[in-house]
């Protein structure tokens, strides 16, 4: 089942996405969109962590994030290289710089550094269906 976006698209000016428009997310996409508002801030997952969190593939976690990543913060979500597509790594710059995100000398993420501990975190920050 379906759901409406329930909550002020705070990050869309950084995402591209409109926050006046009232979207039908499903409720597959928000598994996705749960677990990366679960990520601490300063820390990222890959498109394939947060797929393997929520059991869905990596693709259908970037088709989620592309979608609807605007209504989460989108930042701390990244390529297996520790990247954004050129288009949103400099937005996502300022916020991994402001977060204190592990950076490499070449701007990306620094995996190693940047992801949580390896454990599933879901946790009880997850909203209920």
């Amino acid at each position: 089942m379906a759901r409406t976006a329930g909550r002020e698209a705070e990050h869309a000016d950084d995402h591209g996405g409109r926050a006046d428009v009232a979207l039908e997310v499903p409720a597959a996409a928000w598994e996705v969109l749960d677990a990366v508002d679960a990520i601490p801030p300063g820390r990222v997952r890959t498109y394939g962590d947060v797929a393997a969190l929520v059991g869905c593939g990596p693709r259908y976690a970037g088709w989620v994030m592309r979608r609807y990543g605007h209504l989460v913060p989108w930042w701390r979500v990244v390529n297996a290289a520790g990247d954004l597509p050129s288009g949103l790594r400099e937005r996502a710059g300022a916020h991994w710089r402001g977060e204190g995100t592990a950076l490499g000398t070449d701007g990306r993420v620094d995996l190693e550094r940047g992801r949580p501990p390896a454990q599933d975190d879901r946790g009880s920050s997850f909203r209920s269906s």
